[in-house]
């Protein structure tokens, strides 16, 4: 039933405090900092703090599944007593917790998104025999006789379009999921802000590009139209959103796990 460890969430009454504690503790700062919750990236896994959990509960470990409805289902199943229902909490994320015979609460997670970074490759010496077998064997694997791929195709004209996920950009950004490659955290989604929406000054771990494919892009760094694509390198700061008179429709592509960290407003550059 479970696929893995996923997320372990602490209680956080003074927010502000567990925040700053665990920063300091793990040495990075969180990809999202909101009122509501706070999370940290801490070799792939999420470290998260809320506020409105009960103290009394204590840290809640979230397993990874693959159908959060059936998880459930199979976890009451089997003794278990709910504790909170099955619900989403945005960008296809859906959530749940239980308690076990004994008491402790155990959560349980269905993340599309979830994805942990690449080891590094070993690597062997061009030239000697470990690196020539290296070769044979790559160029073997690559010859080799392979069935044909399985295609993953979206209608866009007739996929109707989801309120994104969060609720600083619910209001006005629309989007249809096309692609998530669980193995890399690639992603890729057509959206559509409305017009004279604007994304605020945030941040991504990931690099991502935006190919505008009707109105215009407004950015920090300009106004781009129809036809252009654009390229923002992974840590930055910025934002972007539509012209005050017309919705901008465009395809986003995130080089890897897509996360989004709002930051307060910079001076205007």
């Amino acid at each position: 039933m479970f696929l893995g460890l996923r997320t372990v969430i602490y209680p956080a009454p003074d927010l502000a405090a567990s925040k700053a504690w665990f920063a300091e503790l793990l040495g990075v700062q969180p990809y999202f900092d909101q009122p509501f919750y706070v999370g940290f990236d801490v070799g792939g896994y999420e470290l998260g703090l809320l506020p409105d959990a009960a103290v009394a509960d204590g840290p809640v470990t979230y397993w990874g599944v693959e159908d959060a409805d059936a998880a459930w289902a199979a976890l009451l199943a089997k003794g278990a007593v709910a504790h909170v229902p099955v619900q989403d909490v945005g960008d296809g994320i859906r959530t749940a917790s239980v308690r076990e015979p004994s008491g402790s609460v155990v959560g349980i997670i269905q993340n599309p998104h979830f994805a942990l970074p690449d080891k590094p490759a070993a690597v062997t010496a061009p030239g000697t025999e470990a690196g020539a077998a290296d070769g044979a064997a790559d160029a073997q694997a690559w010859t080799a006789e392979r069935p044909p791929v399985e295609l993953t195709v979206v209608d866009t004209t007739s996929t109707p379009y989801l309120r994104a996920g969060s609720p600083v950009l619910s209001p006005g950004m629309e989007l249809i999921p096309l692609i998530v490659d669980a193995e890399t955290g690639v992603e890729v989604f057509q959206a559509k802000y409305a017009a004279g929406f604007t994304n605020p000054w945030h941040t991504h771990p990931c690099a991502h590009g935006i190919y505008v494919l009707d109105g215009t892009l407004n950015t920090h760094q300009g106004a781009y139209p129809a036809g252009s694509f654009v390229w923002f390198p992974e840590g930055g700061t910025m934002f972007h959103g539509a012209s005050p008179d017309a919705d901008c429709t465009f395809l986003f592509v995130a080089n890897k796990r897509l996360d989004i960290h709002f930051v307060e407003q910079h001076e205007s550059h």
